[in-house]
């Protein structure tokens, strides 16, 4: 454990992480990560994409949100977009972000499976975007739903997964 496990180690970081994973990936499911990209003290950026194939090479190293969030960070690009706040209030879920480039779909990725991570099938509907403010209605059932925000360039920004009943 004190060698390999993130918890040991995360902590102690205040960098900015971006974190890309799939919602269904085998080896590191949304709640391990949420575990860990919720431990260092820097920013965050996620990007959760519906059914990413879990693997190094293609899947895991191209990605184009890797080299935008790099190109933010150290060459003075326009970053990916940043949450601000969440919020699910009845049947009525909500982000706030800001955005150096517009956003030109919002999805609200939802599942209504409950057990293990890596077998729950999602789905998707659309949302609604506002300056600011992103919104959809959360379907009926849902136990879990978070939104990814796409912008102009197709990069994905991911809020956190929201639990809504019994997991």
């Amino acid at each position: 454990v004190q060698w390999w496990d993130p918890a040991e180690y995360l902590p102690d970081a205040s960098l900015p992480m971006l974190w890309v994973n799939g919602s269904n990936d085998f080896a590191y499911t949304m709640n391990a990560m949420r575990r860990s990209y919720r431990l260092p003290k820097g920013q965050r950026t996620l990007c959760i994409r519906l059914r990413m194939a879990h693997a190094h090479g293609g899947p895991g190293e191209n990605p184009e949100e890797i080299r935008v969030f790099c190109d933010g960070l150290l060459k003075h690009g326009k970053p990916l977009a940043a949450i601000i706040a969440t919020g699910i209030e009845g049947t009525n879920a909500w982000a706030t972000y800001s955005s150096a480039v517009p956003l030109t779909k919002v999805d609200l990725n939802f599942t209504r499976d409950s057990g293990r991570w890596q077998d729950r099938k999602w789905e998707t509907v659309p949302g609604h975007i506002m300056p600011d403010r992103v919104t959809a209605s959360v379907p009926e059932g849902a136990r879990v739903a978070y939104f990814n925000l796409f912008d102009d360039r197709d990069c994905v920004v991911s809020t956190e997964h929201e639990l809504m009943g019994p997991q």
